[in-house]
């Protein structure tokens, strides 16, 4: 039977009153905003009833999946959730979706409601030939609040554009890739002849070392520097703010441009440090063949010419 859609109100996401309260007390540093579940529903809407004033969606159904969260514009937060026909018993037209939150007085409360009424979606169930995976993406108001999270689904599905935007978020950040990063410029300064050490673990009096030398643990990253010998052995102390590599490398990471362009970096600074060179020695790199007249072996992977 056609579901007769409810005419008062357009399809879209409304802002649910304790939703509103809510963000109030957020922005009062009582809570932080923490999405807790989704539920989805076939009912309409009871003439004249806001959605602003729902507790649940109308003929509940079921819970839905958090897939992930995000901040399209200042203000707002865009929240995915996911229906998967395996979890659907009998099939049903998806008519309204409930995001609820943690409020720190009342415990779960309705925060926003998406309104599907006039734009159904049909839901299939597990027993149907071929499965579905319907995803919606609910508009909430967030106003100031600085941080938002969620109780992402363990086992939601991730989608191609959600996981290329969270591979380009890390590799954007300041901190991506700290550990390789972090080995280059260690290597660049045992080659320029500072004489640093990478070792597993902090260092201890039985360490070996002269005054003024560095110390990188390799599996922290923490740095010490020799401050010479005393009556127990070797002295290290972590280094002052902003001498690391740690620190000098959050200044410039952002002259890095891809993981790929740091490997090579990497590679080439390895087989310089690890290879005896007597006479005169040189170095030369390049990532392709183009304007190169060389007889060899191009190898692509590691772009290099053998011979």
């Amino acid at each position: 039977m056609p579901i007769e859609p409810n005419r008062i109100y357009e399809d879209g996401s409304y802002q649910c009153l304790p939703g509103a309260a809510l963000i109030a007390k957020v922005l009062a540093g009582r809570c932080q905003m923490n999405y807790t579940r989704a539920t989805v529903g076939q009912g309409t809407i009871p003439e004249g009833t806001s959605p602003k004033t729902l507790a649940e969606p109308p003929g509940y159904v079921m819970d839905a999946k958090i897939a992930a969260i995000t901040n399209p514009i200042d203000g707002e937060c865009q929240v995915t959730v996911q229906i998967y026909s395996a979890d659907v018993e009998t099939g049903f037209y998806a008519t309204g979706i409930m995001l609820y939150a943690e409020d720190p007085d009342l415990g779960e409360v309705p925060y926003t409601y998406l309104k599907l009424e006039e734009g159904l979606e049909w839901i299939r169930p597990a027993s149907s030939a071929i499965g579905k995976l319907a995803t919606f993406d609910l508009i909430v108001a967030v106003g100031a609040v600085d941080a938002v999270s969620a109780n992402i689904a363990p086992d939601a599905v991730a989608t191609y554009e959600a996981v290329k935007r969270l591979m380009e978020e890390h590799d954007t950040s300041g901190r991506a890739h700290n550990g390789l990063v972090m080995r280059m410029r260690a290597m660049e300064l045992a080659v320029n002849g500072s004489d640093t050490i990478i070792g597993e673990g902090d260092p201890t009096p039985e360490t070996v070392g002269r005054k003024g030398q560095h110390y990188i643990n390799a599996d922290t990253g923490q740095e010490f520097v020799c401050q010479g010998i005393g009556e127990g052995g070797y002295i290290w102390e972590p280094v002052s703010a902003g001498q690391s590599i740690r620190d000098q490398l959050e200044a410039a990471v952002e002259n890095e441009t891809t993981i790929d362009d740091v490997n090579t970096r990497l590679t080439l600074l390895e087989l310089m440090y690890r290879t005896q060179v007597s006479g005169n020695p040189f170095t030369v790199s390049f990532s392709d063949m183009s304007g190169l007249l060389v007889t060899g072996v191009w190898n692509e992977t590691l772009k290099r010419v053998e011979f």
